[in-house]
């Protein structure tokens, strides 16, 4: 982390003679979830048994709630072949979707909290 803050004060200097203002970056860790948890592979069981497809896991380069708990995973209701609207204008669910991604999320919120890892 300090090699990235010198570098933070380095661009701060530069910009601040052309009286430009930099604010600080949140400088976070990665995060990361070994696809052998438990815990991934009890998702991956439920996705399975209510979609009848095999569950694709997928990381992001972006921020996510998840990073916030050491074994945190986004586990989002987009299901393949739909359009990624999320955090876009008019972004919307179909109902029959919304309704398979609720039947998903109450089964996770009780597998995991039944299971023992």
């Amino acid at each position: 982390m300090a090699d990235e803050l010198r570098h933070v004060e380095t661009i701060r200097d530069k910009v601040g003679k052309y009286r430009f203002a930099m604010e600080p970056p949140i400088l976070k860790k990665p995060h990361h979830v070994a696809k052998e948890h438990p815990m991934i592979a009890a998702l991956q069981a439920i996705y399975r048994e209510e979609t009848l497809l095999e569950p694709e896991l997928l990381t992001t380069g972006g921020g996510t709630y998840a990073s916030f708990l050491d074994n945190g995973v986004a586990f989002g209701a987009l299901f393949p072949g739909k359009e990624n609207v999320a955090h876009q204008t008019d972004e919307y669910i179909e109902i029959d979707e919304l309704l398979q991604a609720t039947v998903i999320y109450a089964r996770a919120i009780y597998e995991l909290a039944n299971l023992d890892f």
